[in-house]
């Protein structure tokens, strides 16, 4: 299997390279959801005491028989429902019918191209940043499956600590959603 943060760059490229074909207005309108729904999993986080959640969702999976004794495979379904937030909210702002882009006209020529392919890599991170922080801050809960090796190499290590969520704080992805919003708005 190959490291994480190996994925990590395939996942990058490939969302820079969506980014460079869809140019950078289009692209903005995926970073904006992805930062509001940052900011929102972070002040949910802080609601409902992060560490509690596996046992508050367990408990809520108990009344349709969901639940499981396995602190793993409550952390991992925790995971899941982040994991499942963030690639639907993507998967909306990239193919909802209606877009979130924003009202100017791309750069044109390779500046266009440049710009474009740079807000892909910066909703890449975003994306795969988020599923990563929440695999951190859970522990590694998919470990017990065959196909994840939880052994890391310095460079994932030290990543970790420049995952969105460990760099930017709740209310400066609040501030970043609100400064996006106006800039949707005035244009």
């Amino acid at each position: 299997m190959a490291g994480i943060e190996i994925v990590a760059v395939v996942v990058i490229f490939i969302l820079a390279t969506i980014g460079l074909a869809r140019g950078p207005s289009k692209e903005l309108g995926v970073t904006m959801a992805l930062v509001v729904l940052m900011a929102v999993m972070l002040q949910f986080d802080t609601l409902v005491d992060f560490p509690e959640l596996p046992g508050k969702v367990n408990n809520a999976l108990q009344a349709v028989g969901l639940d499981s004794d396995d602190v793993l495979q409550q952390r991992t379904t925790v995971w899941f429902l982040y994991t499942a937030a963030t690639i639907f909210t993507a998967f909306l702002a990239y193919h909802g019918q209606e877009t979130l882009a924003f009202g100017f006209r791309d750069p044109p020529g390779v500046g266009g191209a440049i710009l474009g392919w740079l807000v892909g890599v910066l909703n890449g991170y975003l994306i795969f940043g988020t599923i990563w922080y929440y695999l951190w801050r859970l522990d590694y809960p998919i470990q017990q499956y065959a196909w994840f090796e939880a052994r890391f190499t310095e460079l994932a290590l030290n990543l970790v600590n420049l995952l969105p969520q460990n760099l930017l704080s709740g209310i400066v992805l609040s501030g970043l959603a609100l400064a996006l919003l106006w800039w949707k708005i005035l244009r």
